[in-house]
C-alpha cells in the first residue's frame, strides 16, 4: 500500500507542478511539438494513477482481511466481528475512508483528459486544460493523511500524537512528490521524447520541487525517529531500530544520487552522453527508493521500542 500510495503522490505532484512548469518553458521556447508530447504524456501518467489505484484497491481489501485474522473471535460469526471491526474501531473507519477514497481516485484519474474543463482554447499550439482538477489534488493530498492513521504514529501518546501523525503524513508525502515523480518521468515522460527535450523540460520543473521534498522528508524523519526511538542506541540494538539503520542508510546513498545529477546531470541535459547519463543514475536512484520502500513496508509491521 505504501510504494502504491507513493506513486500517486508522484502522478500528483507531475500534474500539479512538473507538467505545467514544463509546459511554460516549452512554449517560452516556441516547442510546439515538444509540448504535444508533453500533453501525451500527461494522458500516460493520469491512467498510470488510475490504475495504480484500481490495483491498491486489492491490497485494501486484503488488509480488512488481515485485520480479521488478527481480531477473530471464533465464538462469534464472523460477519459480527467483520461489522464490530469497521463500525466500532478507528482502524475500520479509516479503512472504510481510504477505500471511498481510492475508488474516486481511480476514477477521476481514468476519465478522459478532456473532462477537466479548459482555461481557454490553445496557446502558441499548446493545450490551455488544466492539469490536475481541485478535486483530484484533494484525494491525492489527504491519502497520505490515512496511511499515517493506521501507522505506529497512532501509538505516540497524548497532544504528541496530533504531531506525530502530521509529521508521518509530511513523510509519505515527501517522499511521493520527489521519488514517485522521478520514477514517472523515467517511465512516461520520455517515451516519444526522441530528442530529449521533453526530459529535459520535465527534469528541470523536477529539481526545485525535489529539493523541497528531500528537505521535509529528512525533518520529518527526525521528528518520527525522536517519538519512536526511546534512545539512540535502539538504533543497533532493537529489530526496529537496526530496520530503520538500514533505510537511513539506503535514503543516504538515494540522496547521493540525486545530488550527483542535480550537480552534473542538469547541466549536462542538453548532450545526448548527458541525458544517457542522468537516466541511468536516476534508475539507480528509483532502484534505491523502491529497497527503501519496502524496508518501510517491513518496519510499519515493526513494533517500536
Amino acid at each position: 500500500m505504501q510504494g502504491g500510495v507513493l506513486l500517486i503522490v508522484g502522478v500528483g505532484a507531475w500534474m500539479w507542478r512538473i507538467g505545467p512548469t514544463a509546459r511554460t518553458a516549452l512554449r517560452t521556447e516556441g516547442l510546439a511539438d515538444a509540448g504535444a508530447e508533453l500533453w501525451a504524456a500527461q494522458a500516460r501518467v493520469r491512467r498510470f494513477g488510475g490504475r495504480t489505484a484500481v490495483a491498491l484497491l486489492s491490497v485494501w481489501a486484503l488488509g480488512l482481511t488481515v485485520q480479521v485474522m488478527g481480531f477473530r473471535d471464533p465464538f462469534v460469526p464472523l460477519s459480527q466481528d467483520v461489522w464490530f471491526l469497521l463500525g466500532n474501531t478507528f482502524w475500520g473507519k479509516v479503512w472504510l475512508l481510504q477505500g471511498v477514497m481510492l475508488a474516486l481516485v481511480s476514477v477521476l484519474l481514468l476519465r478522459p483528459a478532456a473532462d477537466l474543463g479548459s482555461s481557454g482554447g490553445r496557446v502558441a499550439g499548446f493545450p490551455a486544460r488544466r492539469f490536475i482538477s481541485p478535486a483530484e489534488a484533494g484525494l491525492i493530498l489527504a491519502l497520505p493523511i490515512t496511511l499515517a492513521l493506521s501507522s505506529h504514529a497512532m501509538a505516540v501518546p497524548g497532544s504528541h500524537r496530533i504531531v506525530a501523525v502530521a509529521a508521518d503524513a509530511s513523510h509519505a508525502l515527501a517522499g511521493g512528490t520527489w521519488l514517485g515523480s522521478l520514477a514517472l518521468i523515467l517511465l512516461e515522460g520520455a517515451r516519444s521524447d526522441k530528442e530529449g527535450v521533453l526530459l529535459a523540460a520535465q527534469l528541470r520543473a523536477f529539481s526545485p520541487m525535489a529539493i523541497l521534498a528531500v528537505g521535509s522528508l529528512l525533518s520529518m524523519g527526525v521528528i518520527l525517529s525522536v517519538y519512536h526511538l526511546n534512545s539512540p542506541s535502539d538504533l543497533w540494538s532493537e529489530p526496529y531500530g537496526r530496520i530503520l539503520s538500514a533505510k537511513v542508510i539506503l535514503v543516504g546513498v538515494t540522496l547521493f544520487l540525486g545530488f550527483l545529477n542535480w550537480r552534473r546531470g542538469l547541466p549536462a541535459l542538453g548532450t545526448r552522453a548527458g541525458r544517457v547519463a542522468i537516466r541511468r543514475r536516476a534508475g539507480w536512484e528509483v532502484a534505491a527508493a523502491g529497497t527503501v520502500i519496502t524496508l518501510t513496508a517491513v518496519l510499519t509491521g515493526t513494533p517500536s521500542p
